[in-house]
């Protein structure tokens, strides 16, 4: 019997970065794609366009890298045959991975694979059911057109916003005098109901529990796709707190709000 492809395997239980799952998951992408049987990576998607497979690769796990001009540690990276950076994949738990690195992996020619660890019955197969996959452009000039198709799907991804809910919560807004971002849908009585990670409350304050980064990636898919198109006035009505005695009076004190806001296309 040969043994020699045969792997120990170290998991640190005390690691607090990291969970014992997301350890041997890595570890085991990683001994799979370094070897001979490789490992393929697809995903569910009509509009997905083939996987990629790995396999006999250069793969490094944690290695420490710097792309578009930040230092950033990916789950796994594999260099070409020039030792530069080709290849990142990141094993999804809980979390996602960093705002930062969202950016660098929008902004950078390579590939990108987003494995959640929860689905991955066919691991010992070689087959990898990715969340994502972003494709490398192999041609010479990486322009800007090609980090905003990058930007729109790594976006929708950050966000939670899967084919369904991009079709709902298409429009992008902000009160006047106020910088901060959010998304909405309209409904058929012009009443509009908010994204539930840029939440408003009915006072019409910003939710705690808000994600604070999606706000930021809203402003840059004005910047990159709304330059030219035209901005729309509404105005939503709130109420603001009263005391428990006033309210079950029926006594509101209202609030009127204008929003500008940005179909998205």
């Amino acid at each position: 019997m040969d043994f020699s492809n045969n792997m120990k395997m170290l998991i640190d239980f005390n690691l607090k970065e990291e969970g014992p799952i997301h350890q041997i998951i890595k570890k085991w992408i990683w001994y799979k794609i370094k070897n001979e049987d490789g490992a393929e990576f697809s995903i569910d998607s009509l509009y997905f366009n083939g996987g990629i497979t790995l396999k006999k690769c250069n793969a490094h796990m944690e290695y420490k890298t710097i792309l578009d001009g930040l230092k950033i540690i990916p789950d796994i990276v594999v260099l070409d045959s020039n030792n530069k950076l080709e290849t990142v994949i990141e094993c999804i738990d809980s979390s996602r991975p960093s705002f930062k690195k969202y950016q660098c992996y929008i902004n950078s020619n390579i590939n990108v694979i987003f494995v959640p660890i929860q689905n991955l019955n066919s691991l010992h197969l070689g087959r990898i059911k990715a969340d994502l996959i972003v494709k490398k452009y192999k041609g010479e000039n990486f322009n800007e057109s090609l980090t905003n198709e990058r930007f729109e799907i790594l976006f929708k991804h950050f966000s939670k916003l899967n084919y369904s809910s991009f079709y709902d919560y298409r429009y992008i807004g902000k009160f006047e005098n106020d910088d901060t971002h959010f998304l909405f849908k309209k409904k058929s009585d012009n009443n509009i109901i908010f994204f539930n990670s840029t939440d408003v409350n009915q006072d019409g304050d910003f939710s705690k529990g808000n994600s604070k980064k999606i706000p930021t990636f809203l402003k840059e898919y004005l910047k990159r796709f709304c330059l030219n198109k035209s901005s729309y006035v509404m105005t939503k009505k709130f109420n603001l707190s009263v005391p428990y005695e006033e309210y079950i009076r029926g006594i509101r004190k209202p609030i009127h709000k204008k929003i500008i806001y940005w179909e998205m296309n």
